[in-house]
């Protein structure tokens, strides 16, 4: 294959790349600022959105009018927010520019060859959501239990139900 070819397919193949990362990125904002995520079926709140809103963290926001279960309830849910975040798209979206810039800054004739671009990504993405799962399992799930032990333990000594509504929601 020629030179201008190359240069033809590489242009063609890294727009399409920024592309791909441009919806990953939409679609991480949208989980991280709308109460329903990505369901776009659930219009009720869609005039809601922000940075505190996403579906990680807005049922567990503190409102004037809660009673002390429902402030268990929410603490609960927020034990677990990191579950409810997506971490595979976020470790593409980072994978994917990373990529790029490893490959830009050791040899820019590399980028013309896409072909050693895909294992560049496929060692990032699973280096960077290998980890995000690590340390959610040894770190973040431990932190959950013991929050969600607390929990139980005041709802006990409260005489409270044990049942938590806030999981119903999504």
């Amino acid at each position: 294959m020629n030179k201008t070819v190359k240069i033809v397919v590489a242009v063609i193949f890294y727009v399409g790349v920024l592309f791909v990362a441009q919806k990953l990125w939409a679609l991480d904002v949208k989980d991280r600022t709308h109460p329903y995520g990505l369901d776009d079926t659930k219009k009720k709140l869609s005039n809601i959105s922000g940075e505190k809103n996403g579906v990680s963290l807005y049922w567990g926001k503190p409102n004037k009018t809660d009673k002390i279960l429902d402030s268990l309830n929410k603490v609960e849910w927020l034990s677990d927010s990191y579950v409810r975040e997506v971490k595979w798209r976020r470790a593409l979206f980072f994978s994917l520019i990373l990529s790029v810039l490893i490959l830009f800054v050791t040899d820019i004739r590399v980028l013309l060859d896409v072909t050693k671009f895909f294992p560049c990504v496929i060692i990032i993405s699973v280096f960077l959501y290998g980890s995000h799962q690590y340390y959610d399992h040894h770190v973040n799930h431990h932190r959950s239990q013991y929050v969600k032990s607390h929990i139980r333990f005041l709802k006990k000594s409260l005489k409270l139900p044990k049942n938590n509504p806030i999981y119903n929601v999504l």
